[in-house]
């Protein structure tokens, strides 16, 4: 969840700092096939970032995991 909305924010400020120098800058419009690869790169990166660690803590009881809180 936090990944995902990570990303859509990210998109949408990618997208307004794009509409802004191309207006200042004369800059070229941010393609979408950029964009759509670009997500499926970061979304696919950080679920697999967070995958082990989520693997190895379903493998602990919950009462051990909860015996030091």
């Amino acid at each position: 969840m936090v990944t995902t909305f990570g990303l859509v924010l990210g998109i949408g400020l990618a997208y307004g700092l794009n509409m802004g120098l191309m207006s200042a800058a004369a800059a070229t419009k941010l393609g979408w096939p950029m964009v759509v690869s670009g997500v499926a790169l970061l979304w696919t990166a950080g679920v697999l970032a967070t995958l082990a660690p989520a693997v190895r803590a379903s493998r602990i009881s919950p009462a051990i995991a909860t015996r030091n809180v």
